[in-house]
């Protein structure tokens, strides 16, 4: 930590410059749960974004998907720099969370209130039989077409196909909360 921080007070000046090469994105409070311009100025309801706190942020297809607290998602397009609010079903009316990409195009969202399947220009609500209160934190996509859904307090699950495999502390895991997930070279 204390290297860290000493990069950044000697550097200061050249990570400013990087950041306002693009748009600047932040969490948490006291303004940084906020994307931002690149003159530095927060994007908000105003310029199109559906509300000023965003929860998920994602990559397809060249676009930027912002996921908020209650307001549903927004796309920001990269080509035509707009923002795009997205007219969902009310189930997207939830913190977002997290999104990833299938093999097949399809986007997987991880809301607050459970697991949303975005295929052919529709939002599917995926019901997750053994968890019906699934609170969704995290997502992965493998290319072994597994995906795996980090949750608030029922752990990990591995869905592969129509195949359902809970993670949890009862067999396992330490904890039940997963809220981030990362692939490593071989396994997760």
């Amino acid at each position: 930590r204390a290297q860290s921080l000493e990069f950044r007070l000697q550097n200061e000046s050249l990570l400013v410059q990087k950041a306002l090469e693009r748009p600047l994105v932040g969490w948490g409070g006291w303004g940084r749960s906020r994307v931002y311009d690149d003159t530095g100025q927060p994007i908000t309801i105003a310029d199109g974004l559906s509300e000023d706190f965003i929860t998920a942020l994602s990559e397809v297809d060249g676009n930027i998907w912002i996921g908020t607290v209650r307001s549903g998602i927004c796309i920001f397009e990269s080509a035509t720099g707009r923002l795009r609010k997205i007219e969902g079903p009310n189930f997207l009316l939830t913190h977002i969370r997290a999104f990833a990409q299938d093999s097949k195009g399809n986007l997987w969202i991880g809301t607050q209130n459970g697991l949303v399947r975005y295929a052919t220009g529709e939002f599917h609500l995926v019901p997750v039989q053994q968890l019906p209160e699934l609170s969704v934190r995290a997502l992965l996509w493998e290319a072994d077409n597994t995906l795996w859904v980090g949750t608030r307090d029922d752990g990990l699950l591995r869905i592969r196909g129509d195949q359902v495999f809970h993670f949890h502390a009862r067999n396992g895991l330490i904890h039940n909360r997963i809220y981030h997930l990362l692939a490593t070279a071989d396994d997760l």
